[in-house]
């Protein structure tokens, strides 16, 4: 038999202080997760999905600009301008489906 070994990546502590309030929303948001995360499990899932998101909003920005001034020079008609933006709406629709369904831990 082969053994396996398992190589784990370190972890850093990281500590805040936050109010009762920001606590609330937090527990709030974990108990509507089917799993009930951690506090700290909880925060990093929320950061991870507003990264991701902040990431994307960039992309769709450049994506958007570039199809204007495609649009702009006159190389797109109306109809295909319409049908461009229609699936990027889509795309991003798509997009914030998904970071809705991985921050509800599914």
């Amino acid at each position: 038999m082969e053994s396996q070994i398992v190589v784990m990546k370190k972890t850093e502590n990281f500590n805040m202080r936050v109010s009762p309030d920001f606590t609330e929303i937090i527990d709030g948001w974990r108990r509507r997760q089917r799993d009930i995360p951690a506090r700290a499990e909880a925060i990093r899932r929320l950061v991870e999905a507003a990264l991701v998101a902040g990431e994307y909003e960039q992309v769709a920005a450049q994506a958007f600009d570039l199809l204007e001034r495609i649009a702009d020079a006159g190389s797109l008609d109306d109809r295909m301008k319409a049908e461009a933006l229609e699936v990027l709406g889509a795309v991003k629709r798509f997009d914030q489906e998904k970071l809705a369904r991985e921050a509800h831990g599914g």
